[in-house]
């Protein structure tokens, strides 16, 4: 750590002993010389000869330190007021006080799943209003972390085709990132509708359902579904309501070698309704974080026939998306035309996760106080951009000129609005209009961000832009990102663009990779298991417990000074 006050990551760049007697404060850069000599007898100091300049010896190879060094720098300097270029404690130190002079600005989150209504969504995405809605959620994986158990997309399809066939929905598609299953639905409900969520929700446990009639043992199994009141003390059975329309349906959509076991799944369905049958909700074992709960990001539409743009990522935290979607909102509102079209400006409705509370800000008006708090990255994230016709100098009325909706990411679980801990990285999502995501996509192929991820929050890395054919976390878990542009025709049908499937991202691929590896060395690779700082990294990983159990200020083993 360097730079103004020790608040900044800088890299280290080694210097010989000339070099240092005429170097300048370079930003994101500390120079460093050393030099070491062989003492004389009683610890004598030998003659300047014999000092040895230990960066001077060999000039190529401290070239080449040099070169890393200054790449790291540019890397770290590339996120501005952001983490991980702001350390933490100054990032947060920062974000706190600006929310504390703004404090008067800030409301609760509305409780939907406890019936309370967001006045600002229910003006723009009343039932009637055509939603789309990206449910995702951790079920179990195939092996390890890596990606679902293949019959769940089999099991989800024949759900949503029933909610097609109900007119629930209109139409959708199903997807994996990474270990999380997606459920993509178009529908006229509006935001934040209980019988959407309610459908993800039993999607989700009928593929627990039928995991468990075949007995087979995924890791993880309903990792984010068992999420306190909302499952305690009810049977798999009850959170799944099996239906025979569904059922019948699971032969259109299952695996082959699963299709086989349609007569068992069956007789399944009718021992439950006879009484004679209830399958008990397992704690599941994961390894890390369990009953998060699925995530969510809906956005109303006001055109029949769109694009929407679609950015998920896994083993990240919705900190991915703070960097980003400041670059877009800035980019956007760079461009008179978007202007002409959108209005004057954006809000940003952003949410304080921790204190379960959001403000609204104007893009234009509020940009430092913006900065101040998203550069915080693991307190403050971005759950709406909403345009504005006019700039709105005074952040307590920012609310009062919302317009619509052009951005919406997954920033809060299910189960976290509803009173749960926050812990941890939670695989975000996002929707918006092609001109605020367009930007992302770009950014993914020709620049480069940091964040949290890898095992379990561990080091900062860049997310690799993968297609969806190979969306899969595999070495160290590192974490992925997935571009979708989504065409809605005529309101009635979804169709997908995999945006990262084009060549020009397989040599971004190839570029991250070689980056990441120069940023995991210089974190410690696997010498230094948190390299984020224990601060950051998630709390359910068995070493910080054991740091916060031994470290506490209830600890056993620690020795207080000045108390």
């Amino acid at each position: 750590m360097g730079g103004e006050r020790g608040g900044y990551h800088v890299a280290v760049l080694p210097v010989s002993l000339s070099e240092a007697a005429r170097a300048t404060p370079t930003t994101g850069v500390a120079h460093l010389a050393a030099y070491s000599y062989q003492s004389y007898d009683n610890g004598r100091i030998p003659p300047r000869h014999d000092i040895v300049d230990v960066f001077g010896q060999d000039m190529v190879q401290t070239r080449w330190l040099q070169r890393r060094a200054t790449e790291c720098a540019r890397i770290l300097m590339g996120h501005g007021e952001f983490q991980p270029f702001v350390t933490a404690e100054q990032a947060e130190a920062r974000a706190r006080d600006q929310a504390a002079k703004l404090a008067n600005c800030f409301s609760p989150i509305p409780a939907t799943e406890r019936g309370e209504k967001d006045p600002f969504v229910q003006k723009v995405a009343q039932p009637g209003i055509l939603v789309l809605s990206d449910i995702k959620a951790d079920g179990g994986g195939k092996l390890g972390h890596t990606a679902p158990p293949t019959l769940f997309s089999g099991v989800a399809q024949a759900s949503l085709e029933e909610a097609t066939r109900t007119g629930l929905i209109s139409s959708y598609k199903v997807f994996a990132v990474g270990d999380d299953l997606h459920l993509l639905m178009l529908h006229n409900r509006g935001v934040d509708n209980n019988d959407i969520h309610l459908l993800a929700f039993r999607t989700f446990w009928r593929a627990v359902w039928v995991t468990e009639i075949l007995q087979y043992r995924p890791y993880g199994l309903a990792q984010d579904l068992k999420i306190g009141p909302a499952t305690k003390g009810k049977t798999v059975e009850e959170l799944a309501e099996p239906s025979d329309v569904f059922v019948s349906l699971l032969g259109d959509f299952l695996p082959s070698a699963e299709r086989e076991a349609l007569p068992q799944i069956r007789n399944a369905l009718n021992q439950w309704r006879a009484g004679r049958s209830e399958t008990e909700v397992r704690r599941p074992f994961a390894g890390n974080v369990t009953g998060q709960g699925p995530g969510f990001a809906e956005l109303p539409l006001i055109h029949h026939d769109a694009v929407v743009g679609l950015v998920a990522a896994d083993k990240a935290g919705p900190a991915a998306f703070n960097l980003p979607i400041w670059l877009a909102v800035n980019a956007a509102l760079g461009k008179a035309e978007f202007r002409e079209h959108f209005g004057q400006s954006l809000a940003l409705e952003i949410f304080d996760v921790h204190e379960h509370r959001r403000i609204f800000l104007d893009g234009f008006a509020h940009r430092s106080e913006i900065v101040r708090l998203l550069g915080a990255t693991n307190l403050f994230n971005v759950k709406r951009v909403w345009s504005l016709r006019q700039v709105v100098a005074d952040p307590a009325r920012v609310a009062d000129h919302l317009d619509r909706v052009l951005l919406a990411a997954s920033t809060e679980k299910l189960a976290l609005i509803a009173g749960g801990e926050y812990v941890g990285k939670d695989d975000p999502v996002l929707l918006g209009v092609p001109e605020l995501v367009e930007p992302v996509f770009q950014l993914m192929r020709d620049g480069f961000y940091l964040t949290q991820g890898d095992e379990r929050g561990s080091h900062y890395m860049m997310l690799a832009p993968k297609p969806l054919t190979e969306a899969i976390a595999t070495i160290r878990s590192r974490g992925l990102e997935v571009g979708l542009r989504v065409g809605i025709a005529a309101g009635t049908h979804i169709s997908l663009e995999d945006v990262y499937a084009e060549p020009a991202y397989f040599e971004a691929r190839e570029r991250i990779e070689r980056i990441n590896d120069l940023l995991w060395t210089a974190q410690g690779s696997e010498f230094t298991p948190i390299g984020v700082g224990a601060r950051d990294v998630e709390p359910a990983y068995p070493l910080m417990k054991v740091l916060r159990r031994i470290t506490g200020e209830d600890s056993r083993y620690g020795v207080w000074l000045n108390r």
